[in-house]
């Protein structure tokens, strides 16, 4: 699930990656959900979408 929205939040930015960065928080309920969300940023893929996701 969580890759999931992963991937529609990406894909939702693409037409907009020349534009300034689209600023979303993401939450979660238990620590190992978030791992993913931690490496994605770690790597900059959401950055390369055009999200400033704080965690």
């Amino acid at each position: 699930m969580l890759y999931r929205l992963l991937m529609a939040a990406m894909l939702a930015s693409l037409p907009l990656a020349a534009q300034a960065q689209t600023k979303v928080k993401v939450g979660t309920v238990r620590a190992t959900v978030i791992g993913g969300v931690v490496l994605a940023k770690e790597h900059g893929y959401f950055k390369e979408a055009g999200l400033d996701v704080e965690s």
